[in-house]
């Protein structure tokens, strides 16, 4: 199983420092809200002033940070499976046409491959199939 992160975003605090409450929602700039309201953030003042032993004192380091990950299972299945819903579907099977001729034409499969004359085999057989289809699908010539 393999993970990626797809997504992080910073979360505000949700809850008052001083007396837990709900925070209500904050403007998106500037800095994040701590206090619910001004007077609470007076009186955190104020205990931390008078050096209250329970003084509330807050240093924001970092926020919540809310990450989606997407997970990846991989099982194992025959290949015939995968062989046969690529050809069930026309832009799959174009794409695996296109990724053929960029191995070839990167030199990642080459004529000293045994898979390479197979391939042009099949690719003959595909070019006549198509002109095939092509003459049975055009109107007649007048």
């Amino acid at each position: 199983m393999t993970e990626k992160v797809i997504a992080e975003r910073k979360e505000p605090l949700a809850e008052c420092a001083r007396c837990g409450t709900k925070l209500p929602a904050s403007a998106p700039t500037g800095r994040p809200r701590i206090y619910c309201t001004a007077a609470r953030r007076r009186a955190a003042y104020e205990d931390r002033r008078a050096g209250r032993p329970d003084a509330v004192k807050v240093q924001l380091v970092d926020r919540d940070i809310v990450q989606t990950i997407e997970k990846t299972i991989r099982r194992s299945h025959a290949r015939a499976e995968c062989v046969t819903t690529v050809l069930a579907d026309p832009a799959l099977t174009r794409k695996v046409l296109i990724g053929l001729s960029r191995q070839i034409g990167s030199k990642q499969i080459t004529p000293n491959d045994d898979a390479i004359w197979d391939l042009t085999t099949s690719a003959e057989y595909l070019t006549e199939a198509l002109a095939r289809a092509a003459n049975r699908d055009s109107p007649p010539a007048t």
